[in-house]
């Protein structure tokens, strides 16, 4: 078990898909990002989740990344990406991103996550 401490002044930025967003097909109950906000205080925790998103999709040179993270420039980032990126279901609009995909895409963002400063980066993968 890992415990995440967060100093006075501190901010976490929470990026992901609905599981970050808030929509959870799951047991009925609070996402992890409203915990948090309980646990921590809202004013620390933002929630920068995208419905449906995938890491494809929050790589450093696209618009996700430019607008929802950078602009926060927060002490620690929560990435819990990869629901969306493995599903293959006839009514979803894009194919199941690769294993191999999956691991580069979330490498690249860690990278540049730390290049741009965020000191600590937790990975969560679903």
């Amino acid at each position: 078990m890992s415990i995440l401490v967060i100093a006075v002044g501190a901010s976490l930025l929470l990026v992901g898909d609905s599981y970050t967003f808030g929509k959870i097909s799951g047991p009925a109950g609070p996402s992890y990002a409203e915990l948090l906000e309980d646990e921590l205080a809202p004013t620390v925790v933002v929630n920068a989740g995208i419905l449906a998103s995938t890491t494809g999709d929050w790589l450093p040179d696209g618009a996700f990344y430019t607008n929802r993270i950078l602009p926060e420039m927060p002490s620690a980032v929560s990435l819990l990406l990869g629901t969306v990126d493995a599903l293959d279901e006839p009514d979803q609009e894009r194919p199941p991103i690769a294993p191999e995909e999956y691991s580069q895409n979330l490498a690249a963002i860690v990278d540049q996550l730390i290049l741009d400063g965020a000191p600590a980066v937790y990975l969560s993968t679903p």
